[in-house]
């Protein structure tokens, strides 16, 4: 599957989940985006465009282009319509993309992941539902993290980590106990990776 449209609330895990997928992909970059309501400036971030595009312009490569076959996590999707979708229409209907100012399409190749933090019932009433099923998207919803307590582990180790790579007094434990496990697990959880814990 080359299009995934991940729904879920903040901090539910889009980005990790959208990265997972480029790791299993086992090719190309991991690209991110975030959307605009400006036609030609997302044109320019997915499309690139070539020297002298616009007076004063280099060459610019684009999120498609640097992906190559990897992904394409394109952010807070729920922005784009009306024009800026056009862009996207026009790359993904015949996977093909024109650089801004270029005479030539390039092929496209990486998968594209979108991601928003609305509800589906919330994007029925908010977008142009036509425009939305032209993406060709498989729908994944990503539920809150209050309810997916397995992965506090996962969580956990992570943040470890990240505190272990800054510290230079502080090492990290080799593992917890059980009890320590049963506390975190008793922890209120406020549903996203970037919200903490209080016991």
């Amino acid at each position: 599957m080359s299009r995934i449209d991940l729904l879920g609330g903040p901090g539910s895990g889009k980005t990790s989940r959208a990265y997972d997928y480029c790791l299993a992909r086992t090719r190309g970059n991991f690209v991110t985006a975030e959307a605009t309501d400006d036609k030609a400036a997302m044109k320019s971030l997915l499309c690139g465009h070539v020297s002298g595009a616009f007076p004063g312009a280099g060459s610019r490569t684009g999120a498609f282009s640097h992906a190559r076959d990897g992904v394409c996590f394109l952010d807070e999707s729920h922005g784009v319509s009306g024009s800026v979708m056009e862009v996207l229409m026009e790359a993904l209907d015949s996977n093909q993309y024109l650089p801004y100012g270029a005479s030539a399409k390039r092929p496209l190749d990486c998968a594209v992941v979108f991601a928003s933090n609305r509800s589906w019932d919330t994007l029925i009433a908010s977008v142009n539902m036509d425009e939305h099923a032209r993406l060709g998207a498989m729908i994944l919803h990503l539920p809150d993290l209050a309810v997916r307590r397995e992965d506090l582990i996962a969580v956990l180790a992570t943040t470890l980590d990240g505190m272990r790579r800054r510290a230079t007094t502080w090492a990290a434990p080799a593992g917890l106990s059980q009890a320590a496990w049963q506390a975190i697990g008793d922890c209120p959880w406020r549903g996203n990776t970037r919200a903490r814990s209080s016991a």
